[in-house]
C-alpha cells in the first residue's frame, strides 16, 4: 500500500505553489483503492521538484519522469536514497518570453 500523504506531511514546505496536501491524500486513496503500484511516474509541472522528492520516497521503485517549462536541478541532497538520480529525468524548455 501507498504511504504517498504520509511522506508528503512529514516533508511538505507548505509554499504556497507546492502542491497542497489534500492532493497527496487523494492520489492515495486512488492508488491504494486500485491497488495501483506505479513502475513509471509522469509528472507534469515540476517547479522545484518537492513532489517529486516526494514521489521518489513513496515508490522507491519507480522510475519518474519529470517535466517542466522552466526546469531547475532537484536537490536530492537530504535524501538518503543511494542515488534517486538514475531513476528521475527531467525535461524541460528554455522558453524566452520577450
Amino acid at each position: 500500500m501507498s504511504n504517498l500523504y504520509g511522506i508528503a506531511v512529514k516533508t511538505h514546505s507548505g509554499h504556497p505553489v507546492t502542491k497542497p496536501l489534500f492532493y497527496y491524500q487523494k492520489y492515495d486513496d486512488f492508488l491504494n483503492h486500485n491497488r495501483i503500484f506505479p513502475e513509471t511516474i509522469l509528472e507534469i509541472g515540476t517547479f522545484e521538484g518537492e513532489s517529486t522528492k516526494i514521489l521518489s520516497a513513496a515508490f522507491p521503485g519507480s522510475k519518474i519522469l519529470s517535466l517542466d517549462l522552466h526546469i531547475r536541478l532537484i536537490d536530492f541532497s537530504a535524501r538518503r536514497e543511494r542515488k534517486p538520480t538514475e531513476r528521475l529525468q527531467n525535461f524541460g524548455s528554455s522558453v524566452s518570453h520577450h
